[in-house]
């Protein structure tokens, strides 16, 4: 899935252009709901709700603390990236600076998902 700030209907014409349509199962943006959904962590939690997805199965990937903020407020796991709008101060958790090394940090967290504990 896609969460984001940015409206629903420049979204899904980037992802087409992008010819990204394959990687993800559905796009949720504030303005997908009438009315608009408040905030991001809102938007999350309607998500998770809508396709029965428990938080603990679930991870935020954003980048910016807001992001942070959201995915906290929604119960979610979060991974913060080092490319795009956002910076990480000083004090969180630092970011990911690469795909690869978001694509460790996903393996990761699907590993300890099926560990048993």
């Amino acid at each position: 899935y896609l969460a984001t700030n940015k409206r629903l209907h420049p979204t899904r014409l980037i992802i087409d252009h992008l010819g990204w349509q394959d990687y993800f199962v559905d796009v949720y943006a504030l303005d997908r709901y009438a009315p608009p959904l408040p905030d991001k962590a809102a938007m999350l939690r309607r998500l998770l709700a809508e396709h029965a997805i428990p938080a603990t199965q679930g991870i935020y990937v954003g980048d910016t603390p807001e992001d942070r903020l959201a995915a906290n407020a929604a119960a979610l796991a979060f991974v913060g990236v080092d490319w795009g709008y956002g910076e990480f101060p000083a004090g969180l958790p630092a970011p990911v600076d690469t795909p690869q090394d978001l694509l460790a940090a996903l393996r990761r967290f699907d590993s300890e998902l099926v560990s048993p504990t």
